[in-house]
C-alpha cells in the first residue's frame, strides 16, 4: 500500500504518474528544475489503494486531478486542497477553545477579520509572485460574516479549573506553542501568577499554513502538463490572509 510523505500530492493518470520524472515536456522539465522534494505525483492505480486518501475522502475514491495537502501538524493526515483552508480554520479554532477551556475560561467570542487578498502568479521559471486584489468594503464584510458564522461566534463554559500543563500540550499539538499571544494567554493564567488574567483579546492567523502549502502547490497548475482539477486551479490562485479574534473572559 502506498505511503504518502510529501507536502503536496497529485493524483495523475497511470501513464503520466509514472513518466513525468523523465518526460521531455518543457513544463515538466521546468518543474523538475524547480525542485520536486515537496511533491508526490501518484499514479491513479496507486491512489485507489492508498488508505490515507480513502480516509481523507471518508471512504470515497480519489480521482485523477485531485490534489491533497499534508496536514502541517498531523503528518499522516491529508486533506483535499479545496477543503484545506476550512480544515485549518476548524483546527485552529478548536485548539484555541480547548486551550481556553482548560485555563478556566467562562466565555469565548470569536470574530473573523479578512486582512488582504492577493493573486498568485508564477514567472517562466516557476518563481512565485503575488499581486494585490482590490476588494470592496461590502464584499469584505460579507466574507467576514460568513467566516464568523462558519466557526460559530460564542462559547460559554462553567469556568472551572486551570491546567497550564494541558494547555501547553494542546498548543504544541496544533503548532501554537511559539505564538506570542498564546504564550501570553497560558502564562498569564498560571496558578502562580501574582495577578491572573481575567479578560483578553487574542488574535490568531488561520491562513498561514494554507498559504505556505498553496505557494508550493500552484506550480502544479502553472507547468501546464499535469492533469489538475479546475476547482484546484481556482482555489490555489487566490491568496487570502485573515485572522480570528478571540475575546476571552475568565
Amino acid at each position: 500500500m502506498e505511503k504518502l510523505t510529501k507536502k503536496i500530492v497529485l493524483v495523475e493518470t497511470e501513464e503520466r504518474g509514472r513518466n513525468w520524472i523523465w518526460s521531455g515536456d518543457p513544463g515538466l522539465k521546468k518543474f523538475r528544475e524547480f525542485g520536486t522534494e515537496n511533491f508526490q505525483i501518484l499514479p491513479f492505480d496507486k491512489a485507489l489503494n492508498c488508505g490515507q486518501l480513502k480516509d481523507s475522502l471518508k471512504g470515497s475514491s480519489p480521482e485523477v486531478g485531485m490534489v491533497f495537502i499534508q496536514h502541517p501538524y498531523k503528518e499522516d493526515v491529508y486533506v483535499k486542497a479545496e477543503d484545506f483552508q476550512q480544515r485549518m480554520d476548524k483546527d485552529k479554532n478548536e485548539a484555541l477553545r480547548r486551550i481556553a477551556s482548560v485555563l478556566g475560561v467562562k466565555k469565548v467570542k470569536v470574530k473573523a477579520i479578512n486582512y488582504v487578498e492577493e493573486k498568485r502568479i508564477c514567472d517562466a521559471n516557476l518563481k512565485l509572485k503575488v499581486e494585490e486584489v482590490k476588494v470592496d468594503v461590502k464584499t469584505k464584510e460579507e466574507r467576514e460574516e460568513k467566516l464568523t458564522n462558519l466557526i460559530e461566534s460564542e462559547y460559554v463554559y462553567e469556568g472551572r479549573g486551570t491546567n497550564v500543563g494541558k494547555a501547553w500540550e494542546i498548543a504544541e499539538e496544533y503548532g501554537l506553542k511559539n505564538d506570542d499571544e498564546v504564550k501570553a494567554l497560558i502564562e498569564s493564567r498560571s496558578p502562580n501568577h501574582p495577578n491572573k488574567l481575567i479578560k483578553m483579546n487574542c488574535t490568531i492567523e488561520t491562513t498561514k499554513e494554507c498559504n505556505e502549502r498553496f505557494d508550493l502547490a500552484i506550480r502544479l497548475k502553472v507547468v501546464g502538463a499535469f492533469n489538475v482539477a479546475g476547482s484546484f486551479k481556482e482555489v490555489v490562485s487566490k491568496k487570502e490572509k485573515y485572522f480570528f479574534i478571540y475575546t476571552m473572559e475568565f
